[in-house]
């Protein structure tokens, strides 16, 4: 159980150094002022993915739910920074219910 509690302090540490970061380019006008909250968005998805790899490899743990919420996360940012349009958020809601089905299908098996 050591390990977990490790994780979360892992996962709280790289979001905050995700916000100050993002803070940092945005004051150093690296970043616009209307697109910062998509590379925050970006960022963060990139450290739910880091945090579910960190549970599987570690904890031996798959945690689907920190997967979806990266998943969401960065789609969402890389969305608005390359001006994707609605179809692409159906396309990627259809591919998690597929698996999601998928999955309880296999469970009642």
């Amino acid at each position: 159980m050591k390990e977990k509690g490790s994780l979360e302090y892992i996962f709280s540490g790289l979001i905050l150094i995700v916000i100050g970061l993002i803070f940092s380019l945005r004051s150093a006008r690296i970043i616009g002022y209307d697109e910062w909250w998509a590379y925050l968005l970006l960022g963060l998805g990139i450290v739910f993915f880091i945090d579910a790899l960190l549970q599987a490899v570690i904890i031996k743990k798959v945690s689907v739910g920190r997967i979806i919420a990266g998943a969401i996360l960065w789609t969402i940012g890389v969305g608005k920074l390359v001006s994707l349009r609605g179809w692409f958020f159906y396309l990627i809601g259809l591919v998690l219910l597929i698996f999601g089905i998928i999955n309880l299908v296999k469970k009642g098996s």
